[in-house]
């Protein structure tokens, strides 16, 4: 009985979420290999982004968590705060269209938070702290314009600004909008889980730890995709970016 106890625990590997990434606000992020992968996004309008995020100080300069935008003809999106705390998503079409979403939430400073975008095809809903909230203005779908760009996280893709400042950690991406269980399921009561585990999990296209799965080779951070194919390379990181700050 007692081995059989002991054999029990050996195989009941408790989640643990020990690190996150500190990104400096200035020219570090991380490079994702090919966001054909996520051309969901832009192609359906119908997806979930989900992330922990603590700003140090969006009241500055707007921050961006994540983008897949750059120059020329394209397909991309990205997402963040503007200085304000105002959240937007921007979806941009092959004729470099922009359509906006923004909904204003009590975001703050030197505090983790779980930030969440939906895209139900039509338009969007955020999730702060598991609180919803639905954006303004409407989302379209695109078919033109080149979507084999890469994603970023933590700037705006070859854009010279909205880099972020603070930590991120525990970054998902699902091929489906989520409901608002399914994100109450995340949020955790404010404590983050495997979204392996997670009920929507056969959706889950990517899923970064961001520093508990994550190799550094001297000079770079590589961060294995712990559900897809889509692993990703940290840009002017360093080895101590990796820290002991999680929700």
């Amino acid at each position: 009985m007692i081995r059989r106890r002991r054999n029990l625990l050996l195989y009941s590997k408790k989640f643990k979420n020990n690190y996150s990434f500190l990104f400096d606000g200035v020219n570090e992020y991380i490079d994702v290999e090919s966001v054909s992968s996520f051309s969901f996004i832009q192609n359906t309008g119908i997806f979930t982004l989900s992330t922990w995020v603590k700003f140090n100080n969006y009241t500055v300069v707007p921050e961006y968590i994540m983008g897949s935008t750059s120059t020329g003809v394209e397909k991309g999106f990205y997402f963040g705060t503007e200085t304000s705390g105002t959240l937007n998503f921007i979806l941009i079409n092959g004729g470099g269209t922009i359509i906006s979403s923004s909904a204003s939430n009590l975001i703050s400073n030197n505090n983790y938070n779980h930030i969440v975008v939906v895209g139900n095809g039509t338009n969007i809903i955020f999730y702060v702290n598991g609180v919803s909230t639905t954006g303004s203005g409407t989302m379209g779908v695109f078919s033109s314009g080149n979507s084999t760009r890469t994603i970023n996280i933590g700037r705006i893709n070859n854009f010279g600004s909205g880099y972020f400042n603070g930590n991120i950690d525990e970054v998902g991406i699902f091929n489906t909008n989520l409901t608002a269980a399914q994100i109450t399921e995340i949020y955790n009561n404010g404590k983050p889980k495997d979204l392996k585990k997670h009920s929507a999990v056969n959706n889950l296209v990517s899923y970064y730890r961001m520093g508990d799965k994550e190799t550094w080779d001297g000079t770079n951070w590589t961060l294995v995709d712990q559900k897809g194919t889509n692993n990703g390379t940290s840009v002017n990181m360093e080895n101590l970016d990796r820290i002991l700050d999680t929700p």
